[in-house]
């Protein structure tokens, strides 16, 4: 029985992708084959300051994010200095010392009637809905740059414990934005 690899579909991926300057992005990119690398500690470190390394240099506004074991989300707003896939571009090529990256990435631009609360949601919750960590647990590797705080932080409990209904309620989320699970 011939085994079912998945072909990946990354020319789809790019089509009607379009850089703007200014714009609001959620963006998820992968490990090559998925390695589960990313939670050590060198490695989410790089992957944080390169990041603010390129939000210093004017390429991205950082807004939020967060590392998983194998990808991870960011919030941000793309500068005019680079186009959306020379930012990746520059990102894949400074942490390629510490991990290898999938070919493709996801992106969704923000549109202006979307609310980035929703995604920073969405992205805040991926590590609980992953079952990565108790609902009493912080996640250690979410970050929010932004120097205001999104509304949903104002409701979290003691050491950053989070309601147990959120996890229905990043669902119901998830099925309205334009994010891939």
């Amino acid at each position: 029985m011939e085994s079912q690899i998945r072909i990946r579909q990354t020319t789809r991926m790019r089509k009607g992708r379009v850089s703007i300057a200014g714009a609001r992005y959620f963006m998820a990119l992968c490990t090559r084959n998925r390695n589960p690398c990313l939670l050590e500690e060198a490695i989410a470190g790089m992957i944080f300051l390169q990041l603010e390394q390129q939000a210093d240099e004017g390429d991205i506004e950082l807004l939020c994010g967060v590392i998983m074991p194998d990808h991870f989300h960011i919030v941000f707003r793309l500068g005019s200095r680079l186009s959306l896939g020379q930012v990746v571009a520059k990102f894949k090529s400074k942490t390629k010392s510490v991990t290898q990256w999938q070919e493709g990435y996801y992106e969704h631009r923000i549109r202006p009637d979307e609310v980035e609360e929703n995604y920073a949601f969405y992205v805040f919750m991926n590590p609980y809905v992953g079952e990565l960590c108790g609902l009493k647990e912080q996640w250690r590797w979410w970050r929010r740059w932004r120097p205001v705080p999104y509304d949903f932080e104002a409701l979290l409990g003691d050491r950053g414990s989070i309601p147990s209904e959120w996890i229905k309620k990043e669902k119901s989320i998830r099925s309205a934005l334009s994010v891939d699970s």
